[in-house]
């Protein structure tokens, strides 16, 4: 029960106030006492709003034990699961002997109880070797949790598991008080279409630009009067440099517009909730992915203009195949 104890207070550290205030305990326990009244009178969501910004000015363990029953009240039983263990190792801290002990007493009744209601999962990622990123209902899962006995609340529970070159993979399953379930998910390589090297290779495009018109088809004819080789080959690939810089920049457009997006899920320190994360991923690769294409463009365009234009002393030779596209000449 350790080892879950601990994963679960990894895995549900979101649940628990986090944000570092200045410290004011005589502040605090006047927010303690008004949530305490507030509760007595059935104003519950307002009494843990009280609970919890006496935490956040003071965090003590008995105010730990009210947001603890705040998420029980919630439903919300891995979250209050979590919160009663850290209560506890908080109270073993408090110097005060017989409040430690009565305290102590408290919660380990709340936590006998509670253990019977809770449910159990454990998920198996399988991505090939590739370090998988996990969301638990939208919040990232640490990778150390994995393959782990978990902790959680009985009803719906959705992962969903990211990997590089792999299919997002998404499985929820509905988990009942007592039970364990273990959740496999198998990501899907993605498969990239590239060039067969068993292909044979295409002919030169001298060769093309040399041959006999055929009807219907390529040859010498198809060349504009006056119109060199090298001239047709330069415009050809100068459209293809200025087609992959439009696709670098449409995929610029791209990045912005996930950055943008990602700007609602992320704080002014750049902490960011699980969509922030994964817009700010898909934005940077995005960018790699604009920065490669536009580089490519430009090369394709300098390569285009030195056909047009270069001053060859013989004409060059221009060949295309499976690896690629070469020119061999002088000038």
């Amino acid at each position: 029960m350790t080892r879950v104890a601990t994963l679960l207070l990894t895995f549900a550290a979101t649940a628990l106030p986090t944000t570092t205030w200045a410290q004011d305990p005589a502040s605090a326990e006047l927010l303690f006492e008004a949530g305490k009244r507030l509760w007595l009178e059935g104003e519950r969501e307002e009494a843990c709003a009280k609970f919890q910004a006496s935490y956040e000015l003071d965090p003590a363990a008995s105010t730990l034990v009210k947001l603890a029953r705040c998420d029980e009240w919630r439903g919300d039983l891995a979250a209050a699961f979590a919160a009663y263990t850290e209560a506890r190792k908080l109270n073993e801290e408090s110097p005060r002997a017989k409040h430690r002990e009565a305290l102590g007493r408290t919660i380990q009744e709340a936590l006998a109880t509670l253990a019977p209601r809770l449910a159990y999962v454990v998920l198996e990622v399988d991505a090939g070797g590739v370090p998988p990123v996990v969301f638990r209902d939208g919040k990232l899962l640490p990778a150390e949790a994995i393959g782990e006995k978990l902790v959680a609340s009985p009803g719906k529970v959705c992962f969903r598991s990211e990997a590089e070159g792999h299919e997002p993979d998404e499985r929820c399953v509905e988990l009942a008080q007592g039970e364990t379930r273990t959740v496999s998910q198998s990501l899907k390589r993605i498969e990239f279409l590239g060039a067969d090297p068993q292909a044979p290779p295409v002919a030169p495009v001298a060769a093309v630009l040399d041959a006999p018109a055929q009807p219907g088809g390529f040859g010498g004819s198809s060349v504009p009067r006056g119109a060199t080789q090298f001239e047709v080959a330069g415009i050809g690939v100068g459209c293809a440099g200025l087609a992959a810089l439009s696709v670098g920049a449409a995929l610029g457009v791209a990045t912005l517009v996930k950055v943008n997006a990602s700007a609602s899920h992320c704080d002014p320190a750049d902490f960011c909730d699980a969509d922030g994360v994964r817009l700010r991923q898909q934005a940077g690769d995005l960018q790699l992915a604009a920065i490669a294409t536009a580089a490519s463009g430009a090369v394709l365009v300098g390569t285009g203009a030195l056909l047009y234009w270069g001053p060859w002393d013989a004409e060059p030779s221009i060949a295309i195949g499976p690896r690629g596209m070469w020119l061999e000449g002088s000038f």
